[in-house]
């Protein structure tokens, strides 16, 4: 009996040292700088995982870990995955963009009599949307396209938008400043109601 315990025993050891892990990665394509993000893996028969980010940051151990991506760009998250007692390894790395999250465009839904909608977005930078005339809904709104070159990014930090309508020389508060802060609001569209009007911003991730 203690021949055949013995026996048992050492085919678990054995078996345990010859685990053959596999490394396995699903994550997403594009990731926002500056957001902690909880990243995990799909690996299997293993005993544990490290993962490395290059220039970003190492050093973690885990099935699931949280990171920061630093810098925009293309970035290799790699994971190596060990067996029981690190006798064995497997290693899977895939490549995910980093990027930033931009205004791509606006939609309003309401009666205008004005001819002009401007958005003030960030201490005093303004939108602008000429020919804005008319009765807008869901099915038919109106679309404002981004004015100028500038780069339209959402921060990471709260920020205040508001609405009006300009008729010749007269100016109308259409919605107050609301303040939201991206770094937590992923709608896309994200809502900003007024007593007639209702105004849908819309991002897209930088190229």
């Amino acid at each position: 009996m203690k021949v055949l315990f013995k026996l048992i025993l050492s085919a678990i050891l054995f078996a345990s040292c010859n685990q053959n892990p596999k490394a396995c990665l699903e994550l997403e394509d594009n990731y926002e700088v500056g957001r902690e993000y909880q990243l995990g893996s799909c690996s299997d028969n293993h005993e544990f995982i490290t993962w490395d980010f290059g220039a970003d940051k190492n050093g973690f151990i885990g099935d699931s870990v949280p990171h920061i991506f630093q810098d925009v760009g293309n970035r290799n998250v790699t994971i190596e995955a060990f067996s029981r007692g690190a006798y064995n390894s497997d290693v899977a790395t895939q490549q995910v963009l980093v990027t930033r999250r931009k205004i791509d465009f606006i939609e309003i839904v309401g009666v205008s009599d004005y001819t002009r909608f401007t958005m003030e977005y960030e201490s005093g930078d303004i939108i602008f949307s000429e020919n804005t005339v008319g009765t807008f809904t869901d099915e038919s709104p109106f679309v404002g396209q981004i004015w100028g070159d500038r780069d339209w990014v959402l921060p990471m930090d709260p920020i205040a938008i508001s609405l009006e309508g300009r008729k010749n020389s007269n100016t109308t508060v259409l919605i107050n400043k609301v303040s939201k802060n991206y770094r937590y609001v992923l709608d896309n569209p994200s809502v900003y109601e007024g007593s007639d009007i209702v105004m849908k911003l819309y991002w897209r991730f930088e190229d």
